[in-house]
This record gives structure tokens, C-alpha cells and sequence, in this order.
């Protein structure tokens, strides 16, 4: 008999819900000290989204803004379909405000998914602090109060994780090929995570066949797997090599290499980020995953290495687009960044733990996780002034006044 695991139970709901609403309102009362006392949103391609949607409605869905910009890794189909919806119902001039309560709800549930893995994973009673620090984390508060297209994928990603760590590993896939399908759908980001997850599910469902010769096969797919990585991001964000291309990319043009010349927001050692939590995340990821090739199987750890292996090449390749912004299509990743973090800040306190009663596991797991808390309130404070300064250029925008009153 299949033990039944339900979403909301054994969560401190009531515990959660305060630090999302704190979210809530300080990038509430930000957008609208920016916006004249309106709600907005501070990226210019989420109300590229919001006018598909619009327009969609408009002409009761025969015309699907198909003239209007946008980008390949950020704005996609099924989000503004989606709205479209909303704006038959709530109109256009109500749907920013309609979005950042919808947002809260996203919040408030994936904050949820977190705490139950968290939970689940370490079964201790700091899983509630590093839910916090997810909650607080500039990426994540950012993405899912953006009114993009990376609500409805961080969602989705977020609901396709719970299932592939409570149901794919006990041999129920159902759910989770759904989500991973309907990423398909969203833009082409998320189909590189949707992709990402039917790999690891097709890889999970031939686990015992991966026994003989673990280590070669495991190589093989690896290599094709990077490889197709590779591809893809080449076509999302370079498109075509033109000699132009050439002589005015980033990399050609810089003469002083730093971590973020290669990666978009420095990826691991990241600038949207606390620094020093990616030397956690290695330590989480390298002993976890070694284990598992020398155990032959396939985990949970193997989804987390797959989704870091495709965020790093998107990475790589986001270094060529001079509008991107890393925050509307990386937010699936820094879910499991985070997560994977904190458990290499779990990790390294079982290896330090000692006798001394000052110098206990308790008390360094305790003083590293809040050292990280607040080091995370001082980066998503300064990342959503930076982020928020952008509404100021985009005010009088044709796509953005659609959605305001003249």
C-alpha cells in the first residue's frame, strides 16, 4: 500500500506566511514609490508578457501579439495565454494588482514545497531557517513578484520537484511527466528544465539497467546531455555567428577576465547571491553525487546535478545578450541552488561538530544559517533598489501604459 504524502501537511504554515508577507509588502511599497503609488513591475519584458496577454483577450484570442518584442529565454506562449484569461475577468487596468496577490499565493507555495523537502531531507529543526533564507533570497522574491513569464515556470518547476522527490522515487512518475511537459510550453528556457526533468525521469525509470557499466553509460549521456545543452542555448542566445557578432561579443571586447565575464551573474560565485554560499553548494553537490556514482543509482541528487549542468551553460551563453536579465529564466535553478546550499552547510557541520559544548553542531549550523540570513537581507534589499531604478526608463512606454489608467 502506497503511503499518501499531502502538500500542506505537517507545515508551519502560519510560520511561513510572515516573512512572504514581508516580501510582499517591501516589494510592494518599492515598486510604488517608482511607479507614483501604482504597483509595477521593474522589467520591461514582463509587460511585453502582459500586452500578449491583452491582445489576446482584445481579439478573443485570434490574434496573439505576435509583433510585439520580446525574448526567446524570458517571454513566452502559455503565461500570457493565461492571462488573458484573468484580463476577460479582472481588465487590463487590474491586472498588476490582481498579479502580485496571485504571486503571494506562488510564494506562500512553493516556500511550502521548500520546508517539506527541507524538512523531509535533514529532519531537523533548522529546516524552518533555511525556508526563511529561500524566502528572503533576492532571485526567487524577484522572480515571482516580476509579472513574467517566470512565475508560471518557477511554479511549475517548484510543483514538478515535490513530485520527482516524494512520488518519482517511489516509482510514480505520473504527475511529474505532466509538469515536465507543460514547462514544454512556456518558453524556451523552460523547455530546457522540462527537458532536464524527462532525462532524469527516463534515466530514474531505467535505473537497474544502468548497473553494468554505470560509470561509462552515466558518461555517455552526460556527454550528449551537455552537448545538447550546448546547442540549444547557442540557437536561444546567440542565434546566428555573424562577423559582427564576432567583433562586438563581450568576451572579445574584455580585456580584465572576472568570474561574471563568463557567466551572466557569476553563476556559482554569483552576484545575485551571497557569495560565500556556492562553496556550500560544491561541497552539497560534489560529496552527495560522487556517492551516488559509487553506489550506482539514481537520486534526487542526480536531478539537482542535471538542472546545475543545464543553468550553467544557459549561464555561459546569457553572456552574449546585452538585454537579458538572469533573474526572469534561472529562478527553477536557484530553487535547488539554495536547497543544495543549505545542505552543504549541513554537511560541513557534521564534519566540524566537536565535543566542545561552545563549539557544537547545534550552535554552528545555528550561527552559519543566520550569518547567511542576513547577509541575504543586505543582497535582495540592494539587488531590488538596482532592479526597481529600471521602472524610471520604462514609465512611458507604449506596452507598459496599456496597463494604466491616462
Amino acid at each position: 500500500m502506497k503511503t499518501k504524502i499531502k502538500l500542506f501537511s505537517d507545515v508551519p504554515i502560519n510560520i511561513l506566511i510572515i516573512p512572504v508577507l514581508v516580501v510582499f509588502l517591501f516589494l510592494s511599497a518599492v515598486s510604488m514609490f517608482y511607479k507614483n503609488n501604482d504597483l509595477t513591475f521593474y522589467s520591461i519584458y514582463s509587460f511585453y508578457s502582459l500586452a500578449k496577454a491583452e491582445t489576446m483577450a482584445a481579439f478573443n484570442w485570434t490574434n496573439f501579439g505576435q509583433n510585439i518584442p520580446g525574448l526567446k529565454e524570458i517571454n513566452g506562449f502559455l503565461y500570457p495565454l493565461m492571462v488573458s484569461l484573468l484580463i476577460k475577468i479582472v481588465g487590463k487596468l487590474n491586472i498588476v494588482p490582481v498579479l502580485y496577490v496571485f504571486s503571494f499565493f506562488v510564494m506562500l507555495l512553493i516556500s511550502t514545497v521548500f520546508y517539506k523537502i527541507a524538512n523531509d531531507f535533514w529532519r531537523d529543526k533548522f529546516a524552518i531557517l533555511a525556508t526563511l533564507f529561500f524566502i528572503i533570497s533576492a532571485p526567487v522574491a524577484l522572480a515571482v513578484f516580476s509579472g513574467s513569464d517566470a512565475i508560471l515556470i518557477l511554479f511549475l518547476f517548484v510543483l514538478n520537484t515535490y513530485y520527482i522527490y516524494f512520488h518519482a522515487s517511489k516509482k510514480d512518475y505520473t504527475a511529474a511527466f505532466i509538469l515536465s511537459i507543460l514547462l514544454l510550453f512556456t518558453n524556451y528556457t523552460g523547455i530546457i528544465f522540462g527537458l532536464t526533468s524527462l532525462c532524469y525521469l527516463i534515466l530514474s525509470l531505467n535505473e537497474r539497467k544502468l548497473k553494468d557499466d554505470y560509470l561509462k553509460k552515466i558518461l555517455l549521456f552526460l556527454s550528449c546531455f551537455i552537448l545538447f545543452c550546448i546547442v540549444f542555448c547557442g540557437y536561444v542566445f546567440i542565434g546566428n555567428i555573424t562577423p559582427s557578432f564576432i567583433e562586438e561579443n563581450v568576451l572579445s571586447n574584455t580585456k580584465t577576465f572576472f568570474v561574471n565575464t563568463f557567466f551572466k551573474d557569476g553563476f556559482l560565485w554569483s552576484k545575485i547571491m551571497p557569495p560565500f554560499f556556492s562553496i556550500f553548494f560544491f561541497i552539497s553537490l560534489y560529496m552527495r553525487y560522487a556517492n551516488e556514482i559509487k553506489e550506482r543509482k539514481i537520486s534526487f541528487t542526480t536531478y539537482i546535478f542535471l538542472i546545475s549542468l543545464a543553468s550553467f551553460v544557459m549561464e555561459f551563453f546569457a553572456i552574449f545578450s546585452t538585454k537579458t536579465d538572469t533573474i526572469l529564466f534561472l529562478a527553477p535553478f536557484f530553487f535547488l541552488f539554495i536547497f543544495a546550499g543549505m545542505d552543504g552547510i549541513f554537511y560541513l557541520t557534521e564534519l566540524l561538530q566537536s565535543k566542545n559544548p561552545v563549539f557544537s553542531k547545534n550552535n554552528l549550523l545555528l550561527g552559519l544559517i543566520l550569518f547567511a540570513i542576513l547577509y541575504n537581507i543586505f543582497w535582495t534589499f540592494t539587488l531590488t533598489i538596482e532592479k526597481y531604478n529600471m521602472v524610471r526608463y520604462h514609465h512611458s512606454n507604449m506596452y507598459v501604459g496599456r496597463f494604466y489608467e491616462k
